[in-house]
């Protein structure tokens, strides 16, 4: 369960930074969320008999903070959806100029 929250974290952590690039304003939330999961993996993987002790309350913490920040990055995602209607008009006939020359070269 570790390595699974682990590895479910460090995605996390690399969507937080796509969000970033893309300009999303509520990045640092996956970030936070992110680091927090890849706290909680490394207590279930670096103590094996103290998160035996308390597996149900580390693995609930360290699957609930990635499930979580999931949430909250579907939630950016739909926010970032409505950027290309935002784009000027000009840059929208360009591209469809050059969709439809794509198109011509490839046929």
């Amino acid at each position: 369960m570790g390595f699974y929250a682990l590895f479910k974290s460090f995605q996390l952590l690399s969507f937080s930074f796509d969000l970033k690039n893309y300009g999303s304003k509520s990045w640092g939330w996956n970030l936070l969320f992110a680091i927090l999961g890849i706290i909680f993996s490394f207590i279930l993987l670096w103590n094996p008999l103290f998160a035996g002790f308390s597996l149900v309350i580390w693995t609930g913490m360290a699957i609930s903070t990635v499930g979580f920040a999931a949430c909250v990055f579907a939630f950016q995602l739909k926010s970032l959806k409505d950027i290309p209607n935002k784009l000027p008009d000009e840059w929208k006939e360009r591209y469809q100029k050059l969709k439809e020359e794509f198109d011509q070269h490839r046929k």
